[in-house]
């Protein structure tokens, strides 16, 4: 395991070039070692190429997103038609329930206590904006 006192120790053989290795008796064909620093080459730079490429992909989708939608529907949330809390809501034609001024109405109440317990059922219950939360205790 270790230098002991009582055996002297061995001393070291300078490195050999890998073909002078293989050329030795007794080594076998398919044994193989690296090659000494100085010849390797690359080896990853398709790896490389295909990881940069995609990793600009993926910043292109966060750069659209992050220039082309509302935030706010996340940040603020929305009530049933689509009118995001605490903002003035452009007038859609054709729906009749937008288009609302919900600028002093910031928080969103969900009207249906057991809709936060189940985040899969709380997408489909009613939710409206409101002033204040008046007599709802969870």
């Amino acid at each position: 395991m270790g230098h002991s006192p009582s055996s002297p120790p061995k001393p070291v053989e300078p490195p050999v070039e890998l073909h002078v290795f293989k050329e030795l008796d007794g080594v076998p064909m398919e044994f193989s070692i690296p090659e000494i620093p100085e010849k390797r080459k690359p080896t990853d730079q398709f790896f490389l190429i295909v990881f940069f490429v995609l990793l600009g992909i993926m910043m292109g989708c966060c750069i659209y997103t992050l220039c082309y939608s509302d935030l706010n529907r996340v940040t603020r949330g929305y009530d049933n038609c689509g009118n995001v809390c605490g903002e003035k809501n452009p007038l859609i034609e054709g729906i009749n329930c937008t288009g609302k001024d919900f600028t002093e109405e910031k928080i969103l109440m969900y009207t249906d206590e057991s809709a936060l317990k189940n985040l899969d059922y709380l997408d489909t219950q009613p939710n409206e904006c409101v002033n204040y939360c008046d007599d709802y205790n969870i």
